[in-house]
């Protein structure tokens, strides 16, 4: 059976493979890392630098405050991680390698993510190239100059690199280096929150309509009683809006992911139609009356317990998103995009913030060292550093020592 989506991306790297070769004598080859340098760019990050130093200053000055709060709190998240891992609430890697995969569904396994190959080549760019430009920005704006500009690739990892003059910036004031350093993983994490922002409030509810389509109502409920039925559109579930918002889907949609399950539109939206209901029926108890209008009729609905669990409230019905515009490219290819866009850009800058040298953490924890003790600057990084990375290892290998041992 011909593959589409797998011969897309054998043809894809079969161009990549033809590219380097045709202008190998511009490319550094270090093993399996290529670099690709070139001046083409650097106008372009002086003219943004110059159009506003100030606000430049005051902008990195402010990411070096949040540049230390997301370097906490990726602390926090790896030492909570090692400690679930210790006491055996998780019983899987914490840590997971992402890796793309030439097919269009997503799939998570022992200790890999996999991410279809088209969404991995639209990610790394909104990525990547964000976090290197405000990296020479600043850099510019601190009096530091840009050598270069570049693509590389690792093996099947594509990235982008802006480099400083090394010399100017280790003779920069400690709060200029602290600046370029902390000024790419900010830019991640707030172009993230846009991104994310933007398709909560202004593109999901221009796409996807309110309302949830009931599909079923089942026999001898009170869903069946209060003469509920099948093609109703319900408004709303007691206080609540019965509409899924971007939230519920994006929870819904990483709840499948992390948990083993198929990640298709379908199972994205039924999940999504069950969490919405789910957190309407919150301050509801069997036996209860809520009121959900459907088709603007007010129903009221005696709730009874779930069948596998009495204590859990329980309607009678089965729904669905009320069909739209958004069913096709928006739900198979754009949401899923954004979710994965807005996933991965926060989580590496966390990690990229962590006191691992030679990232951005790992720069500005030496550069704090130098300014405490010179003499002792390089050990307290190489130590910090083999900390970090024997904590990440646990967080991998950890939970299958302790199995191994129980």
């Amino acid at each position: 059976m011909f593959d589409l989506y797998f011969w897309s991306v054998a043809a894809f790297f079969a161009a990549l493979a033809t590219l380097i070769f045709v202008n190998r004598k511009k490319i550094e080859f270090h093993y399996v890392l290529a670099m690709y340098r070139t001046q083409r760019g650097k106008k372009f990050i002086d003219d943004i630098a110059n159009a506003s130093p100030r606000f430049w200053k005051i902008i990195s000055t402010l990411g070096v405050v949040a540049g230390f709060a997301i370097m906490a709190y990726a602390i926090y998240i790896l030492a909570l991680s090692s400690h679930l891992v210790l006491t055996q609430v998780i019983k899987v890697p914490a840590m997971q390698f992402i890796v793309p995969l030439p097919q269009s569904q997503p799939i998570s396994g022992l200790g890999f993510i996999g991410v279809p190959f088209w969404f991995w080549i639209l990610i790394v760019p909104f990525v990547l190239f964000p976090h290197e430009f405000a990296h020479g920005v600043i850099a510019r704006v601190c009096g530091v100059r840009v050598k270069n500009v570049g693509l590389m690739q690792l093996l099947i990892w594509p990235g982008a690199f802006v480099e400083p003059d090394e010399r100017q910036l280790q003779r920069a004031k400690l709060m200029d280096r602290l600046r370029v350093f902390a000024a790419g993983s900010v830019a991640n994490i707030a172009i993230s929150l846009f991104v994310v922002l933007l398709v909560q409030y202004a593109i999901w509810p221009a796409i996807v309509p309110g309302g949830l389509v009931l599909t079923d109502v089942y026999a001898g409920t009170g869903a069946a009683a209060a003469g509920l039925k099948p093609g109703m559109t319900m408004q709303k579930i007691g206080n609540a809006t019965a509409s899924v918002g971007y939230d519920v889907y994006s929870f819904s949609y990483g709840y499948l992911l992390f948990n083993g399950y198929n990640v298709t539109t379908e199972e994205a939206k039924n999940v999504s139609m069950f969490v919405t209901v789910l957190t309407a029926l919150n301050d509801y108890k069997p036996n209860q009356t809520i009121v959900i209008v459907a088709d603007n009729v007010a129903h009221n609905v005696v709730l009874s317990g779930r069948p596998e669990n009495s204590s859990i409230p329980y309607i009678g019905f089965s729904a669905q998103i009320k069909p739209s515009a958004a069913d096709g490219f928006m739900l198979d290819f754009f949401f899923p995009l954004m979710w994965w866009l807005t996933t991965l850009g926060p989580f590496v800058a966390l990690f990229n913030m962590l006191p691992l040298y030679p990232f951005d953490g790992g720069l500005i924890f030496e550069a704090l060292a130098q300014k405490v003790s010179k003499r002792h600057a390089k050990l307290l990084v190489k130590i910090t550093a083999a900390v970090v990375v024997l904590v990440m290892v646990f967080n991998f290998v950890g939970p299958a020592i302790i199995q191994s041992f129980v």
